[in-house]
């Protein structure tokens, strides 16, 4: 079985790469906001497993009970704090498991098809 991108021609073998045009509109770049905009705009839920959870008690931890709970939500309420590339932790909407350091719920969806990173202060 041959590859959907590989042909053969007469005895050379030719691959089709995707253009950078068109990866670019498949994988939409993040829309970056700010804390601040952040807060104004979506609205978090209180951790009722852990009062004392961080980000005026907001935050879940990644795994047991609270990590069941973030993963038995709705998947675009759940934002993940992950360590970024240059030392400095983000949020980005929807569940990651990479870098994750832990969770938000909001009580908001992010529309379908799109992609926030929050800028934390």
């Amino acid at each position: 079985m041959s590859h959907p991108n590989v042909r053969k021609t007469n005895t050379r073998t030719t691959t089709t790469v995707a253009s950078p045009v068109a990866t670019a509109k498949k994988y939409k770049a993040p829309i970056v906001i700010t804390e601040d905009e952040f807060d104004a705009t979506y609205s978090l839920r209180r951790n009722h497993l852990n009062p004392d959870a961080a980000w005026d008690g907001c935050l879940f931890d990644t795994h047991g009970a609270e990590g069941d709970f973030v993963r038995s939500q709705d998947p675009r309420k759940i934002w993940t704090m992950v360590d970024g590339c240059d030392g400095r932790s983000i949020v980005l909407s929807g569940y990651h498991w990479v870098n994750r350091i832990a969770y938000l719920i909001s009580t908001t969806a992010v529309p379908d098809g799109v992609s926030i990173e929050v800028e934390l202060q």
